[in-house]
This record gives C-alpha cells, sequence and structure tokens, in this order.
C-alpha cells in the first residue's frame, strides 16, 4: 500500500535519513520506533510532501498505491487517502471541537459523509462530544489528542500516520489511546506510527522498523522485536 525506497533527506546541507527503506501493507498498524533526534517526525513529514528528499543517486521513492508521491504537495497527498496527525497536532485554538472537527472534512472524499464520520469520531471519544461547543483552548492534553486524531479521521484517510500519539499523557490515557488505535484500524484505516513508547507500540503493531542515528538498523514483527535482546536492553531497559 505504502512504501519507502532508499530515501535520503536531509535540512540544509545537514542529512537526516540515510537511504531509509520500509513499507506498510494493507490492514497493517506498523511502527516506527528509535531515540529522539534519530529522524522519525522526517521520515512521515516528508512521506506527506512537508519535506522534500535529497537529490543522491538513490531511489529516493515513496510510493501509495504503486504510485509516485514524493514531488506532491501535502494537498495532493492527502486527497490520494493519507493524513498526517504532527507531534505538535496544530489545533485550531480559538475554534470549537466540532468547528475543528468539521475542518477535516474540506476535501471532496470527505465532504458527504461529515455526519457518518462525526458519528464515528464521537463513538470513539465519547469526551469530544461532550466538550463538542469548548475552545479547543480549552482541552486537556489527552483531549487534544482526541481531537487531533479526530480532525484527522474526518478526511476519510485509508492510511493514517500519527507522529508520537503518547506524548505527554497521562498512564490511563495513553492506554486509552492505543486502545483506541487498534479500532481504528479494526475500522478499515491502515496505520503508521511513529512513537517512543516502545512496549506500548510493539504490542499492538503487526510489523516495527527501528531507526537510529538515521538509518534503519532492524525490522521484523511487533511481538518478535518485544523479545530482541536490543530493544529489551536499549528502550524497555530489561
Amino acid at each position: 500500500m505504502f512504501e519507502v525506497r532508499e530515501l535520503n533527506v536531509g535540512y540544509g546541507p545537514v542529512q537526516v535519513l540515510w537511504d531509509v527503506s520500509l513499507k506498510v501493507e494493507q490492514g497493517e498498524i506498523v511502527s516506527v520506533l528509535g531515540p529522539n533526534g534519530a529522524g522519525k517526525s522526517t521520515l512521515l513529514r516528508t512521506a506527506l510532501g512537508m519535506l522534500r528528499p535529497m537529490e543522491t543517486d538513490k531511489a529516493n521513492s515513496i510510493t501509495y498505491r504503486e504510485q509516485r508521491i514524493d514531488g506532491l504537495s501535502p494537498e495532493q497527498i492527502v486527497r490520494l487517502g493519507i493524513a498526517l496527525i504532527t507531534e505538535e497536532k496544530h489545533l485550531f485554538p480559538d475554534m470549537t471541537v466540532l468547528d475543528n472537527l468539521k475542518m477535516g472534512a474540506y476535501i471532496k472524499r470527505a465532504k458527504g459523509k461529515r455526519g457518518e464520520s462525526l458519528e464515528l469520531i464521537f463513538n470513539l471519544f465519547p469526551r469530544l462530544e461532550e466538550r463538542k461547543n469548548q475552545m479547543a483552548r480549552t482541552l486537556s492534553g489527552g483531549e487534544r489528542q482526541m481531537l487531533a486524531i479526530g480532525r484527522a479521521l474526518m478526511s476519510k484517510p485509508d492510511l493514517l500516520m500519527i507522529d508520537e500519539p503518547s506524548l505527554g499523557l497521562q498512564p490511563l490515557l495513553i492506554t486509552k489511546i492505543f486502545n483506541t488505535i487498534k479500532e481504528i484500524k479494526e475500522k478499515g484505516v491502515t496505520i503508521l506510527m511513529v512513537e517512543q513508547n516502545v512496549y506500548f507500540s510493539l504490542e499492538i503493531s503487526d510489523r516495527a522498523y527501528v531507526l537510529e542515528n538515521g538509518k534503519i538498523v532492524m525490522e521484523g514483527q511487533g511481538k518478535e522485536l518485544l523479545a530482541n535482546d536490543h530493544i529489551r536492553k536499549a528502550y524497555l531497559a530489561m
């Protein structure tokens, strides 16, 4: 469904990603794990067209449903059925929860299904329905994460990319968010997720990649990587 091949990305002269290759099959949850500064967020931003690959003699290709998308604008990529929830969330703070959600349904494929999408989101996150007339700036951190996920789902994506869904959340809310991500997968949405909470992400992932110093150093099934000695020592302190 989605594939990155030999991707090299940098900021000016500083290279961040080196020959990164990964793939996501339809219906999977795939995680990209790694320490701060490894290039995980850069990978997602490049996938959505917010950054451009470096010009090298490598393949440097990103494909979605066998169509090259590197070189397309973020708007064009969203219209194809991909959504990204950034680490910063980027909500509209002085708009209500409901209006923030409606803003997610601006593309043609989503406008006619806005009511259906709102019902789905309020079922996933009853708290958002309770808060629907509140300004987004009044929400807690967990509620803002729910709203960011909900707004992305309003665009009716087939592939949802999520950057650090558990960042800054209390343990109880982390469990809730990961359970919701599993529910979203069960509703037919494929998920590519960047996450530092290695245990939770591997527990729900079909497959995962480990990105260190801008390079993929390991890949495998989620449960297999949980038992890997390097993962246990480097990321789980075991």
